[in-house]
């Protein structure tokens, strides 16, 4: 009992030391440029939690920084995220939540960070329905989530897409009825959501015949 309670007690010191040096100089050994952004970190923790930059270390020769094309303002909930700072999910002012975490779950799918993945989606998944799951915000906006995800996330949000597939399927009749809200013009228009909506319903449908 002794031993694993030393166990526990180290684990959450390492985490505390992790924290302690975000963003810090102290045995900094990498840079990360993300636009404006500069990001000063640890090639040991990064290896640790991230696949893809495992992959970078081991796979090219030693460098001291690289240069990334990504939302710097969206990559810095990846890096909090490595140094076990937690997911926020504050968007900054000219983005939507939902948008947010859409663009989380993708970069976080691009640099293997599963458990932020799972986080980002379930906060989006609260954002917009109930947990009986009701639609709780307006059609219009469910259905520029829509397109967002089609935009941001792609191919890549398969579990994305299947829990807005599980709203539409809740949600169906309030989505169709709302007319000003294009729910029908994107189902046409998103190649994403034909593809994820279409086996769904057929499945759906052929259960309802079996049932009747």
């Amino acid at each position: 009992m002794a031993e694993r309670s030393r166990v526990v007690e180290d684990t959450a010191g390492l985490k505390a030391t992790v924290r302690s040096v975000y963003q810090s100089s102290l045995y900094s050994d990498f840079t990360i440029r993300c636009g404006a952004a500069i990001f000063r970190v640890h090639k040991l923790v990064l290896h640790a939690y991230s696949a893809y930059f495992r992959r970078l270390f081991t796979n090219t020769i030693a460098i001291p920084e690289v240069h990334i094309s990504e939302d710097p303002r969206v990559f810095s909930v990846l890096i909090r995220h490595i140094y076990q700072l937690g997911f926020t999910c504050k968007p900054p002012p000219d983005m939507s939540l939902q948008t947010y975490c859409i663009k989380v779950f993708a970069m976080a799918e691009k640099y293997e960070l599963m458990t932020l993945r799972v986080l980002a989606a379930e906060r989006l998944q609260q954002s917009v329905c109930s947990p009986k799951g009701d639609l709780q915000i307006m059609p219009r906006f469910f259905v520029e989530i829509l397109y967002t995800m089609d935009k941001e996330g792609g191919a890549q949000g398969g579990l994305l897409w299947s829990l807005l597939i599980a709203t539409i399927e809740d949600n169906g009749k309030v989505l169709i009825e709302d007319k000003q809200a294009g729910f029908e013009q994107a189902c046409f228009a998103i190649p994403n959501l034909n593809r994820e909506l279409l086996p769904r319903l057929a499945s759906l449908y052929s259960r309802r015949r079996q049932q009747n």
